[in-house]
């Protein structure tokens, strides 16, 4: 399966220390990201492909976002491969203490945050109704069934 980004996309986002120079090793890691994209949103190929009424991409930035979510989770794999938690080193009387920050430091699991940048936009069709509360509850309260009618509430 052809991935959808490229190692140049990857190493052009990167922060921190310098990026992986081996090709090899960093599409085997970006294709391991996008596999767990794909697991959590199997529709995102044709998301990609979609296209909107004017002809061109239905969600036009979705490609650089999913280069940024690839580019940031290996970014944090790379920083700490073997998923260190804590770190002490003591030379004599000093001593250097670090903790790695989220919940599987290392790890390719997509945050939350991850999770938003990838779902699809919200559409302006939405399920919630809109309630008269002009009415008043006792109006309300009729258009329940017997079934639903909260006890104490006229019927």
């Amino acid at each position: 399966m052809e991935t959808w980004t490229a190692a140049e996309k990857v190493r052009s986002r990167w922060i921190a220390e310098e990026p992986p120079e081996d090709d090899d090793l960093l599409n085997t890691k970006i294709g391991q990201v996008e596999r767990l994209i794909r697991r959590h949103f199997p529709d995102m190929q044709a998301r990609l492909e979609a296209t909107g009424a004017d002809g061109g991409p239905a969600e036009p930035d979705l490609a650089e976002t999913i280069a940024d979510v690839v580019a940031d989770l290996l970014q944090e794999h790379f920083a700490n491969p073997l998923g260190v938690r804590s770190m002490q080193d003591t030379e004599g009387p000093w001593t250097l203490q670090q903790t790695m920050a989220g919940d599987a430091p290392g790890k390719l699991v997509l945050s939350a945050e991850h999770k938003k940048m990838l779902a699809p936009p919200m559409t302006s069709r939405s399920r919630l109704r809109t309630i008269n509360t002009e009415q008043g509850s006792y109006l309300a309260a009729a258009a329940m069934t017997a079934s639903e009618t909260p006890d104490g509430w006229p019927t």
